[in-house]
């Protein structure tokens, strides 16, 4: 053997013995167990949830506290109905125990990502199917009364892809609809009102040349409508969080964006007590620095000037009632709390303050993944969210559902 080829031959050695010793480092820091600071303990809860689904995959967008009593949460399902993904809407008692069950949708893909208690009872949820409609996905909207069972469903769209991530009531008894129409590859974001029969009033498009997408809507108390999602359209970052607000008929008075250089989404905004607005966001402009997403919770004035910014870091939003505000000002507010791969990933609850400062933090703990989507406040006064878990019920993902106590402890 000659010099070069004994050189060789121990760079060869040399390398498998590095990845071994780095392979055995990774195994070790990724099953090791997590240490555990005084501060978490404090923090951490360990819980368990009542869960609703099949053998297969079910995912929670939305829910509501159904007039009576209980809950409805809405969703899709693999386990059932006529192919693909469905429309799933659940009904709970008071305490998350199931009553009944509904499926939605055609042999294709639907996704339910919305549901709004409907004018004159029942129920209206929104989202896309592949199934039905005019292009590649349309809007579908379904109607149901108090029991659960189709009054009418409806899609709305082009000859391309429409989405509706949001549906709210409005002051005129009407809907109104937040979500995105493509547009030559790439999207603008959508407001539609349709009347009480999912027929479409006016549909206005907003953005520019990149992509645009509306996550949420609220109905404001002069008429007008605030729009959140986030633009590749405008401003310096990768993506920024997009803020409008219009009139009664949907006409842009001021457009707004927030974030930092990197991807910025806003997920879901409300209007404050204050005439202000609050902005849920996931970011990966700040803490994490491009590692991984923070929620971001913004605070700006009636004209959409920011006021204040705080953060949930490592967690992540994707779409849902995100937050709420209290009468004396505390927000409220939850998400999935991320681990990338050390540990599971949880739900996390936190109050704030009106300046944004956290006031009781709260870390979910259960065996394997779960993703938080909607919060919402019971009208005992406490607090119910829902989401998907991995670490109960039936199949792939399930729903989930639990009560929280003002307190931030688990009632169920």
């Amino acid at each position: 053997m000659d010099y070069q080829e004994r050189i060789k031959r121990n760079s060869s050695v040399l390398k498998l013995i590095i990845f071994v010793v780095f392979a055995f480092a990774i195994l070790f820091t990724l099953t090791r167990p997590k240490p555990v600071s005084k501060e978490m303990l404090e923090y951490e809860r360990a819980v368990t949830y009542k869960t609703i689904g099949g053998p297969y995959a079910e995912s929670a967008w939305d829910m509501l506290e159904a007039p009576g009593g209980g809950f409805v949460i809405a969703g899709d399902t693999r386990s059932f109905g006529a192919g693909g993904s469905d429309f799933y809407m659940a009904k709970t008692d008071g305490k998350g125990g199931l009553l009944w069950t509904r499926t939605f949708g055609g042999p294709k893909d639907e996704h339910c990502l919305s549901i709004e208690n409907a004018y004159g009872g029942g129920y209206i949820m929104a989202g896309a199917t592949e199934s039905y409609g005019a292009g590649e996905s349309d809007i579908y909207l379904v109607k149901t009364d108090a029991d659960g069972d189709c009054v009418w469903a409806r899609t709305l769209g082009g000859p391309d892809f429409d989405y509706a991530y949001c549906i709210r009531r409005t002051n005129d008894g009407n809907y109104i609809l937040a979500g995105y129409t493509s547009v030559k590859g790439n999207s603008d974001a959508a407001l539609i009102k349709v009347d009480p029969s999912g027929r479409q009033l006016w549909g206005n498009t907003f953005g520019g040349d990149g992509w645009d997408v509306f996550y949420s809507v609220a109905a404001l108390r002069d008429g007008g409508f605030l729009a959140c999602g986030y633009t590749t359209s405008f401003g310096f970052g990768k993506s920024l969080i997009y803020l409008v607000r219009t009139d009664a008929s949907g006409n842009k008075l001021w457009e707004k964006t927030y974030g930092g250089k990197r991807e910025n989404h806003g997920i879901y905004a409300i209007e404050a007590a204050d005439g202000g607005f609050i902005v849920a966001a996931k970011t990966t402009s700040f803490v994490s620095k491009g590692l991984g997403w923070d929620v971001m919770l913004l605070k700006t004035d009636s004209k959409g000037r920011q006021l204040w910014q705080n953060f949930i870091s490592a967690a992540e939003l994707q779409c849902g009632r995100a937050l709420l505000e209290e009468k004396d000002g505390t927000i409220v507010a939850a998400a999935t709390k991320k681990c990338y791969g050390i540990c599971s990933s949880n739900i996390v609850f936190e109050k704030a303050d009106a300046a944004g400062n956290s006031t009781t933090y709260r870390i979910f703990e259960a065996p394997n993944d779960e993703i938080f989507s909607s919060i919402i406040k019971t009208s005992d006064g406490n607090y119910a969210i829902c989401g998907s878990t991995l670490s109960f019920g039936n199949g792939m993902t399930d729903f989930l559902i639990t009560k929280i106590s003002r307190a931030g402890e688990q009632i169920w």
